[in-house]
């Protein structure tokens, strides 16, 4: 395999687990899963897409009323929430298959599955539960996953690759909560992003809004009160790169994290 000279060795499962469990925990020290998990109200039943070490998947279950379904294709990373989970006393259980989702979360509040979100799709709309939430909170992978579902080999990779994989699994979760959110239930997407400065921030909110009305359908509300800004600070603590937009370096703009909350229609 070549090296690639924007992304250099391709990280592999074990590695981009080590390294997103940097940021992660960086994340949660600095309140950022608190805010997102804010946005979702009352929600009690809800799918998580990527539960990554497990930070945000505690910051859901800390509502004791909640039942998370949780999707995450990376084994390590999963194996880390769930350590990080029963070091909180959370208690969880594990579906191998689809069909064992609407059995298990009948007795247990948190659900994990591990599988690739593209892969499940078709079994997860012919789930009977109708969900409040359905999120996708800083949606990563290492770099073969990508590969796999952008179709292009690795040594091609820029990195705009990286947020066209987010945004393919952006989509996803629209079309899954078309058939399985309840009436005005909620697709949150959260992701990262470089500002000129903080006085831009509507307009990248607006931005944000006119990106989603086009990842998402006729079927989701999408508006400017239901978008947020919130500065990230470096949350680059590990070697992964979070570079989405190729014409502003990273030390030239602000670090933020956007939030979008689609409401069904």
């Amino acid at each position: 395999m070549k090296i690639n000279p924007n992304l250099g060795k391709p990280m592999n499962t074990e590695e981009y687990a080590h390294h997103w469990s940097k940021d992660s925990k960086f994340l949660d020290q600095n309140s950022q899963y608190k805010w997102m998990t804010e946005q979702l109200g009352s929600a009690e039943l809800i799918i998580e897409v990527g539960c990554g070490a497990g930070y945000s998947t505690y910051a859901l279950a800390r509502n004791p009323n909640r039942k998370i379904l949780v999707i995450e294709v990376n084994a390590i990373l999963l194996d880390q929430a769930s350590k990080y989970l029963t070091s909180k006393n959370i208690s969880f259980d594990i579906a191998t298959t689809p069909e064992e989702i609407t059995e298990k979360l009948k007795h247990s509040n948190i659900v994990f599955l591990n599988t690739n979100i593209f892969d499940i799709e078709p079994q997860l709309k012919t789930l009977t539960q109708r969900f409040d939430a359905i999120i996708c909170w800083l949606i990563g992978a290492e770099p073969l996953v990508i590969s796999k579902n952008i179709k292009k080999e690795l040594e091609d990779f820029k990195n705009s690759d990286m947020a066209t994989y987010r945004e393919n699994v952006h989509k996803v979760c629209y079309k899954l909560g078309e058939s399985l959110l309840k009436p005005e239930g909620v697709c949150h997407i959260v992701d990262r992003s470089i500002i000129a400065s903080w006085n831009t921030k509507d307009k990248a909110r607006l931005d944000a809004v006119a990106h989603h009305k086009e990842l998402s359908s006729e079927k989701y509300t999408v508006n400017f009160a239901n978008t947020f800004l919130r500065k990230s600070g470096d949350i680059r603590q590990s070697k992964i790169n979070y570079i989405v937009q190729e014409d502003m370096p990273y030390d030239l703009g602000l670090p933020v994290i956007i939030s979008v909350r689609a409401i069904k229609n």
